[in-house]
């Protein structure tokens, strides 16, 4: 039961970061590549 709260509260951060990177996606693409370079992964293991 532990794990599944966990894995719920993983996936809501990583959809809500995710939604304010695409809603935000213009302004903050140079910040975004500027923090994570190319080809690393962010916390959702997303390729960037």
């Amino acid at each position: 039961m532990k794990r599944m709260i966990f894995g719920l509260m993983i996936n809501s951060i990583c959809i809500s970061s995710w939604a304010a990177c695409s809603y935000d996606f213009d302004a903050t693409q140079t910040q975004i590549q500027f923090t994570y370079p190319v080809g690393t992964t962010d916390i959702c293991g997303n390729t960037i």
